[in-house]
């Protein structure tokens, strides 16, 4: 019976060379297989493989890929454009790289992935559309490099540990306030305008706003709200949890808020405009 089974794996992986492929690599025994091909590839022919993990490099097109084994995909510098093809129910990890300069791909169809756990995706998103409800077990995102502009669609995903928006166009970040067991946030390079809504996300131990040069803070004052060119920090009072915090490059002039975060072990605030550092000096025991 094994014997047979190894046939067909050998089978399967013969009919892949058949298709053209320039070069890939293969390691069915350890659960992996690389693939690299210029042209369209039929990945029908890998349903039937023993494989827990499947890196794409290079096509233009992939055909139907139906698969109850695989767990982890890794899709680099292809042209796909949609997620259509792919039925891969146990799917928990998904990565999306290197394709930001070609069309925007159609993640509509991540749904088809229900226990997925971590995603990564560098393909000219605009927003969080594609994001559902019943994508509940996503620990981890990270949608670094796109053009996102609008998250609504994140408060949903209650279960988020690491958020990684780094190099979008993120103005409002209010989606995040309901992720209360987030212990990864980075932000850095968009264009935050406000933090206020972080003040709940009490379980933060990693928070990066680096190059948030719209920063502002909005204070309660008589009775209305009024926009004060002081940029500050005083929102993150709240975040006692916080261990590595950068909020460098903004035009933050007053730190006193962190003086009682006493968990902050690593801590950058370079090229802002402070002039008092002296209660940081004892709770972060930095030297002389």
């Amino acid at each position: 019976m094994q014997s047979t089974e190894n046939q067909l794996e050998q089978q399967h992986l013969q009919e892949l060379q058949n298709q053209k492929i320039q070069r890939y690599q293969q390691s069915v025994k350890q659960g992996k297989l690389v693939i690299r091909d210029d042209g369209e590839l039929r990945l029908d022919y890998i349903n039937n493989l023993n494989i827990q993990q499947l890196i794409i490099e290079e096509c233009k097109f992939v055909h139907q890929l139906d698969n109850d084994i695989i767990k982890q995909i890794h899709i680099d510098c292809c042209d796909i454009q949609t997620l259509q093809y792919f039925n891969l129910k146990n799917l928990e990890v998904l990565v999306i790289q290197e394709i930001f300069w070609k069309p925007k791909i159609d993640l509509d169809y991540i749904v088809n992935f229900p226990k997925l756990k971590e995603l990564t995706a560098s393909c000219s998103q605009w927003n969080l559309s594609f994001l559902n409800p019943c994508l509940n077990q996503l620990t981890k995102l990270d949608l670094q490099f796109n053009r996102i502009y609008d998250i609504s669609g994140l408060q949903q995903l209650t279960n988020l540990l690491y958020i990684n928006l780094s190099k979008n166009l993120i103005t409002d970040v209010s989606p995040l306030k309901n992720l209360k067991k987030l212990t990864y946030l980075n932000l850095f390079q968009n264009k935050v305008e406000e933090i206020q809504s972080l003040e709940y996300l009490v379980n933060l131990k990693y928070f990066n706003i680096r190059e948030n040069n719209n920063l502002v803070n909005i204070m309660f004052q008589r009775d209305s709200y009024q926009l004060h060119a002081l940029k500050n920090i005083s929102v993150l009072s709240t975040l006692k949890n916080l261990a590595i915090l950068n909020i460098s490059s903004n035009e933050i002039s007053d730190i006193s808020t962190l003086s009682t975060h006493t968990s902050l072990w690593q801590l950058n605030i370079s090229y802002n405009p402070i002039n008092n550092i002296s209660e940081l000096k004892i709770q972060l025991k930095l030297p002389n």
